[in-house]
C-alpha cells in the first residue's frame, strides 16, 4: 500500500488509507474521525459560569452535529510523499516571503510610530519637567505635546517649553522586534517618574499654625481648583499659596467667587499637616474667603 501524508493541520485525525477515494475535484480524499468542532465531549455549551460549562437548554444540550458523540467525520485531503514534500517547500516559501515582507516594512512601521508618538526624526522627544503640568495641560496639547502613561506629558519639539523639557532617545524606554513593534521596557514608568521627580524645584513651602488652631486673615493668592467626583458627591480641592510661598489646601463643594492667580484674605481652622512629594502643605477646613 502506498504511504499517504496529510496536512499539519489534520495530524492526530484518525483515518484508514486503504479506503482513500477520489473527491469531486479529482484529489484523493479520505474520511477522519475528528473531535466535533461545535461541543465539548457531546454536549453544546452555550457558556461557563464559576469554570463550569453549562449546556444549551434545548435537546438537553446534546450537540446535533456529532448527535453527543463528541465526534465527527471529516474529510481531508491525502497526499503522495512526493506532494505532502512540495506542499511542505511551498509553506517555507512561504514563511519566507512574508518574513522578507515584514523585515522591509519594519523601518516605516517604526518611524511612523515614533512619529505619532511625538518622537523626531532622530527618535527623540522632549519630556516636560520641573512644572505643574495639571495646570497647563491644555496649553501642551496646543503645542502637540502628548501625554501616555509612560512618558507623561512629551513632544517631538519642546516649543515654548524649552526651559521645561529634557530630551530623550526612545531605545531609553523602548525595545524594538525585527519587524518595527515597539514594546516598553520594564520599569519605563517608574524611571520617568524618577526624572520627573529629579528636576522638580525644592519646596520652600512649611506648615503654618497647630492642628485644631483657626488661621485668620491670611493674605494668599489661589493657585488653583480642581473638581473630582468622590463618595460624597462632587467635591474641588482648593490651593492657596501665601507670600512665604506656603501651601495651603482646603476641600470643599462651596463654590470658589476668586479666579487663580488673586489675591485674598483666607480664615480657616488647621485640619492637618501634609506632604505629598516632597511639598509641605498646611489643609484647613471651615474656610471663609474674603
Amino acid at each position: 500500500m502506498a504511504e499517504y501524508y496529510v496536512a499539519d493541520s489534520y495530524k492526530g485525525f484518525s483515518w484508514d488509507a486503504n479506503k482513500a477515494f477520489r473527491n469531486k475535484a479529482g484529489k484523493l480524499a479520505v474520511k477522519a474521525t475528528c473531535k466535533c468542532d461545535r461541543c465539548v465531549k457531546g454536549v453544546y455549551v452555550t457558556r461557563v459560569e464559576n469554570g463550569q460549562p453549562i449546556p444549551h437548554p434545548a435537546f438537553d444540550g446534546v450537540c446535533l452535529k456529532c448527535g453527543g458523540t463528541g465526534v465527527i467525520q471529516k474529510e481531508i485531503r491525502l497526499y503522495t510523499k512526493a506532494e505532502y514534500d512540495a506542499l511542505q517547500r511551498n509553506k517555507e516559501r512561504a514563511a519566507e516571503k512574508k518574513e522578507q515582507e515584514m523585515l522591509a516594512g519594519a523601518d516605516k512601521k517604526r518611524t511612523e510610530w515614533l512619529e505619532k508618538n511625538g518622537f523626531d526624526a532622530e527618535g527623540y522627544t522632549y519630556i516636560v519637567v520641573g512644572i505643574d503640568t495639571f495646570t497647563i495641560k491644555d496649553q501642551l496639547k496646543e503645542e502637540n505635546f502628548k501625554y501616555n502613561a509612560f512618558l507623561r506629558w512629551h513632544a517631538a519639539a519642546p516649543g515654548t517649553f524649552a526651559e521645561n523639557c529634557e530630551k530623550h532617545h526612545w531605545n531609553e524606554f523602548y525595545s524594538t522586534t525585527a519587524w518595527g513593534d515597539m514594546n516598553p521596557l520594564p520599569g519605563t514608568q517608574s524611571k520617568v517618574d524618577s526624572i520627573i521627580e529629579a528636576a522638580k524645584p525644592a519646596s520652600v513651602s512649611e506648615w503654618v499654625g497647630e492642628v485644631g488652631k483657626r488661621l485668620k486673615d491670611i493674605p494668599v493668592t489661589l493657585v488653583s481648583v480642581h473638581g473630582f467626583e468622590g463618595k460624597y458627591g462632587y467635591s474641588q480641592v482648593v490651593k492657596f499659596e501665601d507670600e512665604n510661598k506656603n501651601i495651603y489646601i482646603w476641600f470643599t463643594g462651596v463654590e470658589i467667587k476668586v479666579e487663580p492667580g488673586e489675591s485674598c484674605f483666607l480664615t480657616g481652622t488647621v485640619k492637618d499637616h501634609s506632604e505629598y512629594k516632597g511639598e509641605r502643605s498646611t489643609v484647613l477646613t471651615r474656610c471663609k474667603i474674603a
